[in-house]
């Protein structure tokens, strides 16, 4: 195939492989293959304790469910069920990027951040209930909250954008494109083939980091928010979702913590104080905060359990 210069990289990364598995699944001399099993038998070593810490909690069926209430989605009920192949909608949605179940790469990068468990799977009695609980997640609820949400964004998007869709019809693309990026990033389960992803680059992203899609869509998502501090209405969706939630929040905490104590702890916006223990929910208002009032614990949780934490613990000389 013949490639413009400007395509090139994108679709190298995309149909590349990383280095990391290229190097250590090559033939080699006896002495090569020591380090090349090492680095080989921490990888699989750490992603199976990133299964083991994930697969027993339901702490991302909470954390997609109360993301919803962002967008003003409600999680509990009416949730699509996928067909792309008979829903022309869902098809359309998909082709102007929203990423479904179905994307080995990106699917296997998602599941290592919310638990795949494949190991605890083999477990008599037990392995059959994480399964069904895990299962779901990924193959119904979060691909159906997922559109769901979409569709509530590209309305409110379309209507943001109406007058220049009026002058040119060919901008609803354009809001399309935006609106799934954005529901990609509510969610996670990115779009790594549209991004034109590097696989050495993820490669090491999934070495240091626990789970690196959920904190990289995070991160999207509080990025795509603050264009509106810029001016730009492409933000204002995200911007209206964190206002939401960061609201809802802090109501509720304050409620809890004055019903348990008859203190508002207003020094704690998002958290409850309960015997002099602090307890959050997970959430893009709490990890911000968390971020800016206390930058080592926040980046120390997010460290991979082996290679991450174990740097860490090298350079710092602090366990």
């Amino acid at each position: 195939m013949l490639l413009h210069p400007e395509i090139h990289r994108h679709l190298k990364n995309v149909f590349g492989s990383s280095a990391i598995k290229d190097w250590y699944n090559s033939d080699g001399s006896a002495l090569s293959l020591i380090p090349k099993y090492l680095v080989k038998g921490i990888e699989n070593t750490q992603n199976v304790v990133k299964q083991a810490m994930f697969s027993v909690s339901t702490f991302h069926y909470v954390q997609e469910g109360t993301h919803a209430i962002g967008h003003l989605v409600n999680p509990f009920y009416n949730i699509p069920h996928m067909d792309l192949e008979n829903n022309p909608e869902q098809m359309d949605a998909a082709r102007h990027g929203l990423q479904l179940s179905g994307d080995y790469n990106a699917m296997n990068a998602f599941r290592e951040g919310v638990g795949s468990g494949e190991l605890l799977y083999k477990i008599p009695g037990i392995g059959k209930v994480l399964k069904t609980i895990s299962e779901p997640l990924f193959l119904y609820y979060i691909p159906g909250l997922k559109y769901k949400t979409y569709q509530h964004i590209l309305k409110r998007n379309a209507r943001r954008w109406a007058k220049e869709i009026e002058k040119d019809p060919s901008v609803l693309d354009d809001v399309k494109y935006l609106s799934a990026h954005q529901a990609n990033a509510a969610y996670g389960n990115l779009n790594y083939v549209d991004m034109g992803r590097n696989q050495t680059f993820q490669n090491v992203l999934r070495l240091t980091i626990l789970a690196p899609d959920f904190l990289e869509a995070r991160a999207g998502f509080a990025g795509q928010a603050s264009k509106v501090l810029l001016g730009g209405k492409s933000g204002a969706e995200q911007f209206r979702a964190l206002a939401v939630l960061a609201v809802t929040l802090f109501v509720t905490a304050r409620i809890l913590n004055k019903l348990l104590d008859d203190d508002y702890h207003n020094d704690e916006p998002f958290d409850v104080i309960y015997h002099n223990r602090r307890y959050g929910l997970r959430s893009v208002p709490g990890d911000l905060y968390n971020l800016y009032e206390r930058p080592h614990q926040f980046i120390a949780g997010r460290l991979s359990p082996v290679v991450g934490k174990t740097a860490r613990w090298m350079l710092t000389g602090k366990d």
